[in-house]
């Protein structure tokens, strides 16, 4: 007897040789020598991991897509250069998971992405959403041989590949609010949380993990949310591939880090920066005030105006941003 995995390669062989067409529950039962409910069972779980199939009730089932389901092969054939690649069905978060295979491998890159996260963390230990199968949620180990003046500015280097890809891809105008949150029409889509480890003797850097949510398919936000955060689904107004959007970004953040030297990231950084020239409320040591950004620095320091002079700020958060002719 078949099990459920071979049960459900089955369903999905017959419905992919039928693309946009109708395929009775029972036609499906009869080729796999199963019951009807169990037919419904599985492609239920295909919906759930990214499979885009139409569900008619009492007629049968369409089959329309795979844009949202991550491919392992398809991944790790396309990245550049080469590098482990882990698809995981669910997982507490993918940075912690990287953690735990840091201590074990050696390896100098591995990326882990997951359809799910049930303890996504963003910065301050905040929650990062990560819904089933609705967005890109990934962590990369790269084991650094570049100094640590380099390694203080990797959020910004990643943030640049992120708004980079995304604006490659869908040509949306991704903007950067600093540090580390991905804009789009002044709503979050993405967050970045990069973390790193020292070696006990010699206070090296063993390796860092850069973490990566992308809000990707339309779904449902909170009350509290739904005003802040936005889905590139939703704001382009198509299904995109998470496969494609991956491999951007990833392959954009190695070309920055095989050139980390020439501050071209920053240079982009800049560029794509939401805050310049905004009233914006900084957040920092529990004060917050309300201040003028004039500009980044090349260390990815914050130069905001205060009381006619400029200061430049290392670290904080920018709580709320308020246009100039408001």
């Amino acid at each position: 007897m078949l099990n459920n995995q071979e049960i459900k390669k089955q369903i999905l062989k017959i419905l992919k040789a039928h693309p946009n067409q109708l395929i009775t529950g029972a036609y499906i039962a009869n080729t796999c020598h199963i019951t009807r409910s169990y037919v419904s069972k599985v492609v239920k779980e295909l919906i759930e991991i990214g499979y885009y199939i139409q569900i008619k009730n009492r007629s049968g089932y369409i089959y329309q897509s795979d844009n949202k389901v991550l491919d392992q092969e398809y991944l790790k054939k396309n990245l550049k250069p080469l590098m482990d690649v882990i698809v995981l069905d669910k997982v507490d978060s993918t940075n912690n998971y990287l953690k735990i295979l840091a201590k074990d491998s050696k390896k100098e890159k591995i990326l882990v992405v997951a359809n799910m996260q049930t303890a996504g963390r963003g910065r301050l230990g905040r929650n990062f959403l990560s819904n089933n199968a609705s967005g890109i949620y990934m962590s990369m180990l790269i084991r650094p041989t570049f100094n640590l003046e380099y390694a203080k500015k990797l959020t910004c280097l990643v943030a640049s590949a992120v708004s980079i890809a995304i604006k490659k891809m869908t040509n949306l105008d991704a903007k950067i609010k600093w540090v580390n949150d991905i804009y789009i029409n002044n709503k979050k889509v993405c967050g970045i949380l990069t973390e790193a480890a020292t070696q006990f003797e010699g206070g090296n850097l063993e390796y860092i993990i850069i973490g990566i949510g992308v809000n990707m398919y339309h779904q449902h936000f909170d009350d509290d949310l739904v005003k802040k955060v936005t889905t590139i689904e939703d704001e382009s107004g198509q299904i995109y591939s998470r496969n494609d959007l991956i491999i951007t970004i990833i392959n954009q953040v190695n070309q920055y880090l095989e050139n980390i030297t020439n501050d071209i990231y920053m240079e982009d950084y800049i560029k794509r920066s939401l805050v310049i020239n905004k009233k914006v409320e900084l957040q920092k040591n529990d004060t917050t005030q309300e201040v003028l950004v004039k500009g980044i620095t090349k260390d990815g320091e914050l130069e905001i105006l205060v009381n006619n002079t400029i200061q430049k700020v290392t670290s904080g958060e920018i709580t709320r941003m308020v246009l100039l002719n408001e």
